[in-house]
């Protein structure tokens, strides 16, 4: 809608093709990630992406793989796993509860939920009544989530916050996506991206050095 894209975007992805070796470095289960996935898992993971891929997988598996250090070279370190690395603008609300003094000083307060309503056991929200030196304030908070998905495989290796979180210093709550996104003749003249924008800038620093 406009030339940028700012703030319309929610959905924002790729699939792209990780080999083994690399895929292991950032998912695979070590000391700094406990949680990540075995040798054998992976493995499973570069068959499936490999056979789906009409292509073919000639390494069976053996027990002594999952017993190998993890520096270790593996024959099947040159295979690829196919990923979704994609982000999700997950919005939620905000409430502010601002109140006025008996001097007339309006104090604003942070609630970790929606003021004066009340969520009994079964569900139903009770709406409690509001005084009159109060003024709920609801705002929208954006919050980006990156998802990695292995669709063969049904698996999905990472959600969490990105790796770079992009703030508007003006507006803290608004963060923008990590990817940038060019959309060319959108309003009739080529928008450049943050990469094109900062060349210049890359060749004085560059240059001065």
């Amino acid at each position: 809608m406009n030339d940028t894209g700012t703030l319309e975007i929610t959905q924002i992805g790729e699939f792209v093709n990780i080999k083994v070796r690399d895929f292991r470095k950032k998912f695979g289960k070590r000391p700094a990630n406990p949680g990540g996935l075995s040798e054998k898992e992976i493995w499973e993971l570069a068959k499936l992406s490999t056979t789906k891929n009409i292509g073919t997988f000639n390494y069976y598996w053996q027990d002594q793989w999952a017993q190998s250090a993890f520096n270790q070279n593996y024959p099947y370190d040159d295979c690829s796993i196919l990923v979704l690395d994609m982000e999700v603008d997950c919005g939620e609300d905000m409430y502010f509860v601002e109140k006025t003094d008996a001097f007339g000083k309006k104090n604003i307060t942070k609630k970790n939920g929606k003021p004066y309503t009340q969520v009994k056991k079964n569900g139903e929200v009770l709406n409690q009544d509001i005084p009159e030196n109060v003024e709920i304030i609801k705002r929208q908070k954006n919050t980006w989530m990156r998802g990695i998905y292995c669709p063969f495989g049904d698996t999905m290796v990472y959600w969490g916050e990105p790796d770079i979180i992009v703030s508007q210093y003006t507006n803290v709550y608004r963060p923008l996506s990590s990817w940038t996104v060019v959309i060319p003749n959108n309003d009739g003249e080529y928008v450049p991206s943050l990469f094109e924008r900062g060349m210049d800038l890359l060749r004085q620093l560059q240059l001065t050095n």
